[in-house]
């Protein structure tokens, strides 16, 4: 079952921005400005530093949506750089419950495999649907979790059309589930947005009583942990408690495509040039 709908999973991770987009109207995003305290939701807040603009939940949709993604809703906010429109970072919650990761090992090569099996076969469900083949490369950065920020972090290498697509995810876990940041930029910039969301987050905190270490007996746990956020598990666990419909809702879509056409859509979207 894990591998079948890690498969799923693969093959609906990456989507490719379609031209048609360039034709529909730029929604109206209600931008705030740093330096400013912005909220996640309920969840979390952020101190967005001078230099960077935020859109709340429901603008995030409208900017996903304008980008070719399903909206998940699950959206808590959308980050990019003011002064430029080379990448972004998605917020996602998925109020999963608390997810136990003492003691649980990320065995890189397994999970390695478990992905390139769910690429392969990911690549029919792309056919079908008319998207080109993505193959996996590489890890960009090995799946590691550090315990004293309750962060999971790991990065993907991929191929499609003769073009490296980076995709990079970073989970922070809280108390009553998982917070998802997921970088979106072309491949020759995300180094630098890998850096400047790193440094973002450290003024990102869960607010008061949604925090990892607040979890209390009795409070809702995951029913997977830690290398089922990597490889697709969580969906696993949805089918078991009826949740499979929503699929989406447990997902983030990260998209990556060659940098001059995403800064087309952003100059569409922030009006900046």
């Amino acid at each position: 079952m894990l591998k079948k709908v890690a498969v799923l999973l693969f093959g609906l991770m990456f989507t490719t921005l379609l031209h048609a987009q360039e034709e529909r109207k730029a929604p109206t995003i209600d931008w705030k400005s740093g330096p400013v305290k912005v909220s996640l939701g309920s969840q979390a807040e952020i101190d967005l530093p001078t230099g960077y603009v935020f859109a709340d939940g429901a603008d995030s949709r409208k900017i996903m949506e304008y980008f070719g993604n399903q909206p998940t809703d699950l959206e808590q906010g959308y980050i990019e750089p003011a002064d430029n429109s080379d990448w972004y970072v998605i917020f996602e919650f998925e109020d999963s419950g608390y997810i136990k990761a003492d003691g649980e090992e990320l065995d890189a090569d397994a999970l390695f495999k478990s992905l390139q099996e769910g690429s392969k076969a990911g690549n029919e469900w792309r056919r079908e649907h008319g998207l080109p083949e993505l193959t996996l490369v590489s890890w960009h950065e090995k799946p590691h979790y550090d315990p004293k920020t309750n962060n999971l972090e790991w990065g993907t290498v991929n191929e499609s059309e003769g073009q490296k697509v980076i995709n990079y995810n970073i989970r922070l876990l809280g108390r009553e589930g998982v917070m998802s940041a997921t970088i979106v930029a072309s491949p020759e910039k995300m180094t630098q947005a890998i850096t400047a969301t790193k440094s973002l987050l450290q003024k990102y905190d869960f607010k008061g009583g949604k925090k990892y270490s607040e979890w209390r007996e009795g409070d809702k746990i995951a029913e997977y942990g830690l290398a089922a956020l990597i490889t697709g598990g969580a969906v696993v666990a949805a089918s078991k408690s009826g949740l499979l419909s929503k699929f989406w809702k447990l997902i983030v879509v990260g998209i990556a495509a060659a940098g001059g056409l995403l800064k087309t859509f952003w100059k569409k979207i922030t009006g900046k040039q």
